[in-house]
């Protein structure tokens, strides 16, 4: 809309990602597995890959990495770096806290996103945001593109609450 509402427009056409698309399997590479429960802090670089769903019970740090998740993703830290996330089921963060971060993140879910951060000015997602059953984000800002289309997995309902969203092509 970039600032202010056509009043009976037709409808823009959304980009819908094929998520499992982006299996490294089916592109043909040797991604590293991750468990179902990573106890702590994890960095990837290359390609990562969960069988099913999975939890990270600290930060994850992303350098020009890929992690795909074939189920849930639950994330209990930060997500920062350069690189994507992708789960085809529900994706949650649970205390996203950026300081200006210069992150470029893809963050792809074929279930509900939920982010948690602890306010607006200080909890970012840098990147594009993009999920087919939703958006629930609370106390964060996100810098980039945000697209909740429905998909398979449920409604494209969003809910911001004390959110920022911001348009940034660059990104």
């Amino acid at each position: 809309v970039e600032g202010r509402l056509h009043p009976n427009h037709q409808p823009i056409h959304l980009p819908r990602y094929r998520l499992p698309g982006f299996d490294p399997l089916s592109r043909g590479l040797q991604p590293s597995q991750l468990p179902a429960l990573y106890p702590g802090d994890l960095s990837l670089s290359g390609a990562s890959r969960a069988a099913s769903s999975c939890a990270i019970e600290g930060d994850l740090q992303l350098d020009g990495g890929l992690l795909y998740v074939d189920g849930d993703l639950t994330i209990r830290g930060n997500l920062s770096g350069r690189g994507a996330v992708i789960a085809t089921g529900a994706l949650q963060i649970d205390h996203q806290v950026r300081f200006g971060a210069q992150d470029g993140l893809a963050v792809l879910a074929g279930g509900r996103l939920r982010l948690r951060g602890e306010n607006r000015e200080t909890s970012q997602l840098r990147g594009i945001v993009y999920t087919e059953g939703g958006l629930e984000a609370r106390d964060i800002s996100l810098w980039g593109a945000l697209i909740s289309r429905q998909g398979g997995a449920g409604t494209a309902d969003v809910q911001l609450e004390r959110c920022a969203v911001v348009e940034n092509r660059a990104l």
